[in-house]
């Protein structure tokens, strides 16, 4: 374990190439992570919704969603956006054809405070916050509150160091198929003083059947006045 936060601490001043990734073709195996995450997602919003169908949805650095469609299909929802700050996923998000009455997608980087004057229902990303230092993920996770509406939900979810995550890792590394390499690993302990600013931790899960195990965590919005 020691080695392996060694060498991503070595090599997190690589960048993910966001717009390399959204032109590759997905692999074999996304279409199992992603329908594993999917059913993860739809839980934690049954919960804090009661899939209630007068909500709107805000999605953290959606990008070219691959739960957008399907979400919008298996819960019928009023309002789904995407804000992601890569212009290509822009392009293929608004390509879309969402079972909604209206969706969105807005550029803009994340790293930068959000002054919004509407407010979700449900706000959520999925592999956002871990590939941002310290210093910015702070902003990125008040972000995620600030488009919140009070008493509302976030759901955030990232990657943990597991031993599974360890060992799929450093395979991916070996065999020269991992391109996130700003991609840090989180346990709770590094984002629950963030997190309990905002809101409170309703729940928290571990998504074990992904090779690269991910951490849960539902947080219900405080009631207060947005900034």
């Amino acid at each position: 374990m020691k080695d392996m936060k060694l060498e991503i601490k070595r090599k997190t001043h690589e960048k993910t190439d966001w717009t390399q990734y959204y032109n590759k073709k997905k692999s074999f195996f996304s279409q199992f992570t992603q329908k594993y995450t999917m059913k993860k997602i739809l839980t934690h919003y049954d919960f804090a919704t009661g899939a209630n169908k007068n909500i709107r949805i805000m999605e953290l650095g959606g990008g070219n969603s691959c739960f957008a469609e399907k979400f919008c299909v298996f819960r019928k929802v009023n309002q789904y956006d995407i804000i992601d700050n890569n212009y290509l996923a822009i392009q293929l998000f608004d390509k879309k054809k969402l079972n909604t009455a209206s969706y969105h997608a807005i550029m803009y980087d994340l790293t930068c405070d959000i002054k919004s004057e509407v407010f979700y229902d449900f706000v959520y990303s999925i592999g956002l916050i871990e590939h941002f230092s310290l210093a910015k993920r702070g902003q990125v996770i008040k972000n995620h509150f600030s488009l919140c509406k009070p008493n509302g939900y976030v759901l955030i979810s990232f990657p943990t160091p597991t031993l599974k995550y360890r060992f799929w890792r450093k395979f991916m590394e070996f065999i020269h198929v991992w391109h996130f390499w700003d991609e840090v690993p989180l346990t709770i302990e590094d984002v629950k003083e963030d997190l309990e600013t905002y809101g409170k931790i309703i729940r928290t899960e571990l998504n074990k059947k992904l090779f690269l195990t991910q951490l849960l965590v539902l947080i219900k919005k405080d009631n207060h006045s947005n900034e």
